[in-house]
C-alpha cells in the first residue's frame, strides 16, 4: 500500500498533515549532498536507482474538447540519496503561464490529496494492522503514458492484482529492487486545482514506512529517488521563459529523529531554479 515530518506510524502521519508546532533543529543528515532535480524525459537509461537527467522539456500537444493544448511531463528526482526514508518539498510555478494537470506516483497506489482531513488520516493509520477494505480510493492508470489517469475503487482486487510488486522506477517500490519484503509508503499530493489557485504544489510528501522501530539499518533507499510524475499544461506565453522552483526542501533518513516538538538530523538538499521556454 502506498501512503512529514520518531514515533509510531500514526504519529508520523499526524506530524505530516498538521505540521510541526515546535522547532526544527538542524543537524547534519545523510542527504546534505543530495540534490533535487527535474527530469523532463524518462528513457530506458533510467533505473530505479539511477536517473539520467534531461533538463529540457519535451512539449507535446493533445486535443481536448476540440481545443489543442500544449503540455510537458516532468519527474521530481532526489539525486544521490543515502539511507533515504522520506522527502518533502514545494514546487512553485507561475499560474498565469502553467497549470498542473496531474501529479502521481506508481499505478495502483492509495493516494491522499491535500484536502484529506485529520480524521481521514487517523482512521487509515488505525487500520494499518487490519483489513483496509472499507477505506478510500486508489489512483490507477492503465497506461504508462498516464493517458487514462483514472480513479477506481481500490477494493477491486482483480484490477489491482497485476500491479502488486510490479517493478517500477519510483524509489518507494521495493526499495533498491529488494522484492523479499513488501514495501509500504505514504504519498500526499495536493489536488491540482488547489495548486493552480496559488501557483504552488504545496508539500509534496513521500515517506517510506517501517514496521520496525527504531528503523533498522539498511532500510532506507540509496540512489536517485524518483519521487513523483507531474504533467503541466502551458496556458500563457512562455516564449521569454518561466521558472519552476523547489522550496521548503527536506530529506529524512534512518538517523533522523522526529518528536512532537522537533526534528533533528535531517537534511536540506540543494535545488536549482529551472527555467523553461517555448518559442
Amino acid at each position: 500500500m502506498k501512503m512529514r515530518k520518531k514515533g509510531s506510524i500514526l504519529g508520523l502521519l499526524l506530524l505530516a498533515v498538521v505540521g510541526l508546532s515546535g522547532e526544527m533543529v538542524f543537524a547534519q543528515g545523510s542527504n546534505d549532498g543530495a540534490n533535487f532535480m527535474l527530469d523532463f524525459l524518462t528513457t530506458e537509461s533510467d533505473t530505479q536507482t539511477q536517473s539520467v537527467i534531461e533538463d529540457t522539456p519535451i512539449f507535446y500537444t493533445i486535443t481536448d474538447g476540440g481545443e489543442t493544448k500544449i503540455r510537458f511531463d516532468v519527474t521530481l528526482v532526489l539525486k544521490n540519496a543515502v539511507n533515504l526514508v522520506g522527502v518533502n518539498c514545494d514546487m512553485v510555478f507561475d499560474p498565469a503561464k502553467l497549470k498542473v494537470v496531474s501529479i502521481h506516483e506508481a499505478r495502483g497506489d492509495l493516494n491522499f490529496d491535500g484536502r484529506s482531513n485529520i480524521a481521514d488520516v487517523l482512521v487509515l493509520g488505525e487500520l494499518f494492522n487490519r483489513p483496509t477494505s472499507e477505506n478510500g480510493y486508489s489512483y490507477f492508470d492503465r497506461y504508462l503514458t498516464g493517458g487514462s489517469a483514472g480513479m477506481i475503487d481500490y477494493r477491486d482486487v482483480e484490477t489491482l492484482l497485476p500491479y502488486v510488486n510490479e517493478s517500477n522506477l519510483f524509489w518507494t517500490s521495493n526499495a533498491n529492487l529488494d522484492f523479499s519484503l513488501m514495501r509500504e509508503s505514504v504519498e500526499i499530493f495536493e489536488s491540482p486545482d488547489i495548486s493552480n489557485a496559488r501557483g504552488k504544489i504545496d508539500d509534496i510528501v513521500v515517506v517510506l514506512l517501517s514496521r520496525i522501530h527504531p528503523i533498522p539499518a539498511g532500510f532506507g533507499f540509496d540512489g536517485d529517488a524518483r519521487i513523483a510524475d507531474i504533467t503541466f499544461e502551458v496556458i500563457g506565453d512562455i516564449s521569454e521563459g518561466t521558472t519552476i522552483r523547489l522550496e521548503d526542501r527536506m530529506a529524512i533518513d534512518e538517523g533522523t529523529v522526529i518528536t512532537q516538538t522537533e526534528i533533528s538530523q535531517f537534511s536540506v538538499p540543494t535545488a536549482e531554479e529551472v527555467r523553461i521556454s517555448r518559442p
